[in-house]
């Protein structure tokens, strides 16, 4: 099946200030065919429980809105390739000016600002016989010694995963090892959901190093890793929570990653 958009499909998390909860409320997809698509995922109805309403650029939670521009909602989360500093930071993300879209830097960057609690992730994307995620650690700055240990690391490293279930905020947390046990972070939250079924199901999942990033770059992107998984294994992110509210949205197929099913009203 030919792919009617361009991976990575991108999706919204909002957090619920008062629980610390994390919810996927909305999905981004740059389409093939020109143009974008933004529409509510399911989950939003289970975010709204906690207070989340509806964005002012997309005030419809049942509506499907498609653009021929990149909308201002995304736009505005990205930095400006006129900046003195945008070539640094292409590199910090590990991206190629000739290559960076303004979604792939999305999907690497999280799209965070501190003015509100959303962040933007990707969907796992395929290669060659493989599914990958990348990610910045978290919560470096957080573990004793852990600043030492990133900056010994050298690309195609590899980490290991800890679950921490005993961990106050996420009880599906994972830490990530050096190979001498010491830790360095934490997997972001919007993967682990899925990454102790991954870790059963699939024994050639690993995390990789990609990049480290000296000081002065912020501690939150100073270890860009990537997670791959078998290309057999489910991918993430395709669970009925990840399904469009509205009918007539775009559906990404749910057993393969990269391809999609469109339905009808």
């Amino acid at each position: 099946m030919t792919s009617a958009y361009e991976p990575p499909a991108l999706f919204v998390n909002w957090q619920d200030e008062g629980s610390r909860r994390i919810f996927p409320v909305g999905r981004l997809l740059a389409l093939a065919a020109g143009g974008y698509e933004f529409a509510y995922i399911a989950a939003a109805r289970d975010a709204q429980q906690l207070g989340f309403a509806p964005f002012q650029a997309f005030p419809d939670l049942e509506h499907v809105y498609q653009t021929q521009d990149l909308p201002a909602f995304f736009q505005n989360r990205l930095l400006q390739p006129g900046r003195p500093d945008y070539p640094q930071y292409l590199q910090e993300l590990g991206l190629e000016s000739a290559t960076a879209t303004p979604v792939k830097i999305l999907a690497r960057s999280g799209g965070r600002r501190v003015t509100d609690p959303l962040e933007v992730f990707a969907e796992f994307v395929p290669s060659a016989d493989r599914l990958e995620a990348h990610f910045f650690v978290r919560g470096i700055r957080h573990q004793v010694g852990a600043e030492e240990a990133v900056g010994e690391l050298r690309p195609g490293d590899e980490l290991h995963l800890k679950p921490e279930p005993t961990n106050a905020i996420n009880a599906k947390a994972h830490l990530l090892l050096c190979r001498d046990g010491r830790a360095v972070g934490y997997v972001p939250d919007y993967l682990t959901d899925d990454l102790s079924e991954l870790v059963e199901l699939d024994p050639s999942l690993k995390v990789e190093t990609v990049r480290v990033n000296a000081s002065p770059a912020p501690s939150q992107q100073r270890l860009l890793c990537k997670l791959s998984i078998s290309s057999a294994a489910p991918p993430p992110h395709r669970g009925p929570r990840f399904e469009p509210i509205a009918p007539n949205a775009t559906r990404l197929d749910r057993a393969t990653g990269g391809t999609l099913q469109r339905r009808t009203a």
